[in-house]
């Protein structure tokens, strides 16, 4: 086998890996590092990409419920030492997805992501409510999620006021 052969098996081979890495780094939790931050780079990737608001916002609430599932999994996993982590990314998309809706002045998809708060809000309640809070400090940062929310709500309501139609 000559060296051009050699080349091309190896970047198939490297191309395959990377192809089976990023389907799997979809399901990725924060305690898996290096799957999770292929996962956290090929979120951005595809957000790069959406040069449309809508879209956009669409993947943020997309990616809402996924910051969710994780803080789920890593307060069920009793991973404290990644709560604070998971819960800053989970208000960050959050905000994200409050900013572009009130800069591009997308008031539908200010009544999703407001019904959306809510029925995170609810969960996140749960989930706070499960937390010992005897154990260490870190149910505060899932109550901030719970507040952010509360907070990303009135800032659309702030900025919509009447144009939003109840549902």
């Amino acid at each position: 086998m000559n060296l051009i052969s050699k080349i091309k098996l190896f970047a198939i081979g490297g191309l395959l890996l990377l192809a089976i890495a990023l389907l799997l780094s979809d399901r990725a939790l924060p305690s898996s590092p290096e799957l999770y931050s292929l996962k956290r780079l090929q979120e951005k990737i595809f957000m790069i990409v959406k040069t449309n608001p809508r879209d956009k916002v669409n993947y943020y609430n997309l990616l809402l419920d996924k910051r969710l599932n994780e803080l789920i999994a890593v307060v069920g996993n009793n991973q404290s030492e990644l709560i604070l982590t998971s819960s800053l990314r989970y208000s960050t998309t959050a905000g994200l997805m409050t900013e572009i809706i009130k800069a591009h002045h997308l008031t539908d998809a200010s009544t999703i992501a407001q019904e959306k708060f809510k029925e995170h809000q609810k969960m996140i309640r749960k989930l706070d409510d499960s937390y010992p809070k005897d154990e260490n400090e870190e149910w505060k940062f899932i109550q901030d999620d719970y507040n952010y929310l509360a907070i990303y709500s009135q800032q659309l309501t702030d900025a919509f006021g009447n144009e939003i139609t109840p549902q």
